[in-house]
Order: structure tokens, then C-alpha cells, then sequence
């Protein structure tokens, strides 16, 4: 992908006669994201290689802003250029960043395993604790159920554990399945 967006960068340099060396800068800019390959999807937010490429994609972004505002063209001229040119590569890094890690095919379901679990958290996790901020667990603990759903619910019976207001619902509910059953 990054191939095709620097070639998009010549076309335009020779037919439509964007600037040489903002185009170059551009061009760059997409070296240093290239950079994050290396270690892809594992990727240290406090690399250089990182902390670069966010800076060069907002240098990007107003370099070629200012020049737009100073040599008007046509809007979806301008929104498809910064969609592929300027934003593309950038953006495709940081969602596929966001991924969960376990969610990727793999070929070995256990090498989901070998990876530290420190990089098995997502991008949101480490950004937060990069910051200092504890991220909360869930607020709903799973838990396993072992015996069938559909015949716990048809048990007139209360289970142990529940409350009675549940108790009443589950066997006024069980009972109105087993009525519409008969019917």
C-alpha cells in the first residue's frame, strides 16, 4: 500500500504539477512510517520511530493544508489527496494498532501464548499506561454455566442462590412457556 500511495506521489509530481519538495517531504514522511515495520504489531509507543511518525503526520497534514489554502482547487480534489496521500498509510498503521492481538489468525493457536502479555494489551490500554492512568476491569465478571439454559429456565424448582424475585419471574415465565406449549 505504501508502494502505490508513493507512486500516486510521482504521478502527481509529473502530470499535475504539485511542488517537488513538499511532495519529497511527503515522501519522507512515508519512509518514517515505513520504519514501524520493523517490529509490527508490536510497537513501542515510546519508540522513535513512532513518536516520529505522529509528528510527521500533522506535519504533513498542514504543510499540504497551507499549500491548498493558498492554490484553490477543487474540494473532492483536495479530500481525495489527503485521503490517500496524506492520511492512508498513517491511518491504517493506527487501526491496525488498535487490534486485539488474540482476535488475528494465527497458525499455531498457541503461539497466542508465547506473546508477553504485556504486548497482548491494545493500543488504548498502553497509551494509558503510558499516561499514569489505571484502566478499570470489566464491571460484569463472567462466569461458566455448565447445565443447559433452556432447562434451568423450564425448572419450576429455584435454583440455589437466587434471589426470590428472580426465582418468581424465572418459574412465572417457565410456566407461561409451558402453557403456550399446551395450546
Amino acid at each position: 500500500m505504501t508502494i502505490t500511495v508513493l507512486a500516486v506521489h510521482l504521478f502527481l509530481c509529473v502530470f499535475d504539477r504539485l511542488p517537488f519538495f513538499r511532495l519529497l517531504f511527503s515522501v519522507l514522511c512515508h519512509g518514517v512510517y515505513s520504519l514501524n515495520l520493523k517490529t509490527f504489531p508490536f510497537i513501542q509507543l515510546t519508540s522513535l520511530p513512532f513518536l516520529a511518525s505522529c509528528v510527521l503526520v500533522f506535519a504533513d497534514h498542514f504543510l499540504w493544508f497551507n499549500y491548498f489554502m493558498q492554490n484553490h482547487r477543487p474540494f473532492m480534489d483536495i479530500a481525495s489527496f489527503f485521503g490517500v496521500c496524506v492520511w492512508l498509510i498513517p491511518f491504517t498503521y493506527f487501526i491496525s494498532l488498535s487490534a486485539n492481538d488474540n482476535a488475528l489468525p494465527l497458525s499455531d493457536p498457541n503461539a497466542a501464548d508465547t506473546i508477553p502479555s504485556q504486548q497482548k494489551k491494545g493500543l488504548l490500554k498502553s497509551l494509558l499506561g503510558a499516561l499514569g492512568m489505571k484502566t478499570q476491569e470489566p464491571a460484569i465478571p463472567t462466569t461458566h454455566v455448565t447445565e443447559d439454559v433452556s432447562m434451568s429456565y423450564m425448572s419450576t424448582t429455584p435454583s440455589v442462590g437466587m434471589t426470590s424475585s428472580v426465582r418468581s419471574h424465572y418459574s412465572a415465565s417457565s410456566r407461561q412457556v409451558q402453557n403456550r406449549k399446551m395450546a
